[in-house]
Order: C-alpha cells, then structure tokens, then sequence
C-alpha cells in the first residue's frame, strides 16, 4: 500500500521510500522508514496530501505520495 491510499485520520508506518530522484528529499524532511504517519487532509482534484510527521505537518503531491510505501 502506499500513501496516497491511505483515508484521512488513518496512521501508517512509512515502509519503504521507492526509488526516485526525490529520494534524498524525502529523507531530508525527516520521512524515513519506520516513522510513524497520519493523513490529516486530502486536497480535491488529485490535489496534494496533508501528512503529520512525528509534531510537523508536511503537504506532499499525489505522484510523490504514490513512491511512498507504508503499513498499517
């Protein structure tokens, strides 16, 4: 599964980051495997997705949400 299925108000534990050259971006904003997550808000029309990470809230696009593997 990955993020961008998950609903709104679900907590995940982030899996695997997929390869991609936004790799190094992902780990840089603290989104590592074995962190725990929570939707917190989904924008309309393929719009991005509010994620919470650890006490930060971090808005992430549709496509970058899709290189992000978790676990429920």
């Amino acid at each position: 599964m990955t993020l961008d299925q998950l609903k709104i108000g679900q907590f995940a534990e982030l899996d695997k980051i997929l390869d991609s050259p936004l790799t190094l971006n992902f780990l840089e904003i603290g989104l590592s495997p074995g962190k725990k997550i929570q939707i917190i808000q989904k924008a309309p029309f393929k719009g991005p997705v509010a994620v919470l990470l650890e006490n930060q809230t971090i808005a992430i696009r549709l496509q970058e949400a899709k290189l992000l593997k978790v676990k429920i």
